[in-house]
């Protein structure tokens, strides 16, 4: 952990700085990346700063940041770290995910959003392997977990043509919520 002020001239000769308060070293630098401790999770400050750009239309309107992807559980470590930065600044933060996430990573950044919408887009577990790879019971608990923590959720359900736009599908969706 170093200073702010630290931090600020740090940046200045390496662009580059490790800080324990995220927030500080915005105040304090014009660092492009912060390696924020002790998680090392990289932060991109250029792209906090756009977010800050537009703070005072998001205060009045309601409004926030959705962070989507591809898959945002996919960075979740960094998502989060830069979820709790705008949430420190009063903005709130929305999520688009498939929920195939390990479930201490994806329960840490679901904690820091305002909402999480939640796309299912295949339940049957044979479709879900042969499209993804991946086991269906690792999304399906993660939507468990949003339910048992009371995580403002909303389940959306992207039709795929040839996949899933189909009768049983559609029964099956209507079945889970």
């Amino acid at each position: 952990c170093i200073s702010s002020a630290a931090a600020a001239e740090f940046t200045k000769t390496t662009g580059v700085c490790t800080v324990s308060d995220p927030a500080a070293a915005i105040a304090a630098s014009s660092a492009i990346l912060i390696a924020v401790k002790p998680q090392m999770i990289t932060v991109a400050l250029e792209q906090f700063k756009e977010i800050l750009k537009d703070k005072r239309y998001f205060l009045q309107s309601g409004g926030g940041v959705t962070f989507s992807g591809g898959e945002v559980c996919l960075q979740a470590d960094f998502a989060t770290e830069l979820a709790k930065v705008c949430l420190e600044q009063g903005i709130s933060v929305f999520i688009e995910t498939s929920g195939y996430c390990e479930q201490d990573k994806f329960l840490k950044l679901a904690k820091q959003c305002s909402k999480v919408y939640f796309d299912i887009k295949i339940l049957d577990e044979l479709e879900f392997e042969k499209w993804t790879g991946g086991n269906i019971q690792t999304v399906l608990s993660n939507l468990e977990l949003l339910e048992k923590e009371s995580i403002k959720t909303v389940i959306r359900c992207p039709i795929i043509g040839g996949v899933n736009d189909n009768e049983s599908h559609y029964k099956s969706i209507a079945k889970l919520v």
